[in-house]
């Protein structure tokens, strides 16, 4: 056993001893050992000829003219990668490309960073096909008459802090066709001008062609993508290819597609995009099975489509949560598919249906009006209102929030504008306590509430601005339609002498929760309580 141990650290040793550091200048000569700067290699091809894993290559500061790079069955090893760099300076290699050409999967564990790649006119810039472990760091690669980077059936690779432009091709190439493409990170880049040499296509492109292979688990984040004259992000298939799952695409920002171009994300599944702002574009998905994304937090505004309206088409949407689009391009449309907005961060958007039904829903039950005669419906743990014609409905949602213990509630809004607030609401069933949180215009303000035209109480807002009040059956009355008015009080006072005959009040509670809603189901259920509201109590 000792001398297996032994065995294995000096195995160990001699594996790092081994990796050896090459060096290329423009100066230099192929004759020379290639191991320091004063004895250094003419070419790097020579240099990348020789490495082994843990070799580093470094390239000091110089232009190359005409080099082709080929790390074609190159194997680095998880601590001992083979890695092509500068050494000082600025490293350019013009009318030259990189790659891996292999085919079968050997080329790994490869690091190409801080140089420059540009003037190419024969194809990519850099490829890499059959790869495994490829790392591209802080590479600039421009005026190519391909694709500035490509990965071909490549797996757990990084494109990061890198500049892309003036491309023939796409910008960025990912594709599969025989072998799953999975664990890539394309990170901090900036990505533009996919219109080199009069050519035209896409900044980011996945492509999977055939259903023999997957793409999958792949991020997308912190980029900068613009001036495409196709698409900003495009996802297609071929005849047979199969969809793309777990995509995280996020933080990024888009801007300026081309003529019909846009975001698009066809073929989506199990994914997210959230945190990007897109301008000058939009996005679109119109093409194959799309479910199970969920769309959250973007800023999208000034669409450069041909109707000047932002349009977010989906087929099998799962959610689209928390859009914030501009008041002059607001519209979500479902084509063929069921498509929800829920959570929408604007309070004044438009949307158009589908056959199969678009959905709006409100995940705290926030009150909403449409414009057409369907009235939203307000549940205990959410509202909604669903249509499946393809008609225009405004969608205006207030800062009111209703939550009934069972069945459903209807509500039309009255008065909503200097601080008066007028609702006319209506249960399915007749027992049916509700909570009426209505955000007014101030903190910490008195305001009176009337049912049916008759005043009976004040209540305070609390810090932040929201009042809040318990609707309940009294005795044995039903639960009919009512007109509920919040309104704001000068004076703090309430005249109103109840009828104790008719139990409005039982026993005003203390504690607070800041605006936060709850569930009736949470809370204590009060005693012949018609309206509680000298407190805003939830506990």
């Amino acid at each position: 056993m000792r001398l297996l141990i032994l065995f294995i650290v000096l195995f160990s040793i001699v594996g790092q001893a081994a990796a050896t550091d090459y060096y290329v200048s423009t100066t230099g000569s192929n004759t020379n050992g290639g191991t320091s700067p004063a004895n250094a290699w003419l070419h790097p091809a020579l240099a990348v000829n020789n490495a082994t894993a843990g070799d580093t290559i470094y390239l000091i500061d110089g232009t190359w003219e005409g080099e082709h790079i080929d790390f074609d069955g190159k194997q680095g090893n998880v601590t001992h990668p083979i890695t092509l760099t500068k050494y000082n300076g600025t490293v350019i290699l013009n009318n030259s490309y990189i790659e891996a050409s292999g085919t079968t999967p050997l080329d790994s564990y490869i690091t190409i960073s801080d140089i420059t790649v540009c003037n190419y006119y024969g194809g990519d810039g850099i490829a890499f096909r059959y790869s495994d472990n490829i790392i591209i760091s802080n590479i600039e690669v421009y005026n190519v008459s391909g694709e500035a980077i490509n990965l071909y059936e490549c797996t757990n690779s990084i494109i990061r802090d890198s500049l892309v432009y003036n491309t023939g091709w796409n910008s960025i190439g990912i594709s599969s066709q025989v072998h799953d493409v999975h664990d890539i990170l394309i990170e901090n880049n900036t990505i533009h001008d996919s219109s080199f040499n009069g050519t035209n296509h896409n900044t980011l492109d996945f492509f999977n062609y055939l259903s023999d292979a997957s793409m999958h688990d792949v991020t997308v984040m912190n980029n900068v993508i613009y001036n495409a004259t196709q698409a900003l992000l495009y996802f297609h298939t071929g005849s047979t290819g199969t969809n793309f799952s777990n995509f995280n695409i996020s933080n990024n920002v888009f801007h300026d597609s081309g003529s019909g171009g846009y975001v698009f994300t066809n073929f989506l599944v199990d994914s997210i995009f959230i945190n990007n702002t897109i301008y000058n574009s939009g996005i679109k998905t119109d093409l194959g099975v799309f479910d199970n994304v969920t769309y959250r937090n973007n800023t999208i505004y000034s669409p450069n489509s041909g109707d000047q309206q932002f349009t977010l088409i989906m087929s099998d949407l799962a959610n689209v949560t928390h859009t914030s689009i501009n008041d002059n391009c607001s519209t979500f449309r479902a084509m063929n598919g069921v498509f929800v907005v829920q959570d929408a961060y604007l309070n004044t958007y438009s949307v158009r249906g589908s056959g199969l039904g678009l959905e709006v829903k409100y995940s705290e039950g926030n009150i909403f009006t449409e414009t057409g005669s369907d009235s939203p419906i307000y549940y205990p743990k959410h509202s909604n209102w669903t249509t499946t014609d393809d008609n225009i409905r405004t969608i205006i949602k207030y800062n009111t929030t209703l939550k009934p213990i069972t069945g459903y509630l209807t509500a039309i809004v009255n008065t909503y504008a200097d601080d008066v607030y007028n609702f006319t609401i209506d249960s399915s069933v007749a027992a049916n306590p509700t909570w009426i949180n209505i955000t007014t215009a101030n903190a910490s303000t008195n305001y009176s509430l009337y049912r049916d035209g008759s005043f009976f109480d004040v209540a305070e807002s609390g810090i932040d601005s929201i009042v809040s009040f318990y609707y309940d059956v009294v005795g044995g009355d039903e639960w009919s339609s009512h007109d509920f008015q919040i309104e704001y009080n000068s004076t703090g006072t309430s005249t109103f002498v109840p009828d104790t005959s008719k139990n409005y009040f039982g026993t005003p509670r203390t504690t607070y929760q800041n605006g936060t809603s709850a569930f009736l189901g949470t809370q204590p259920t009060p005693s012949h309580i018609i309206c509680n509201i000298s407190v805003r109590g939830y506990t």
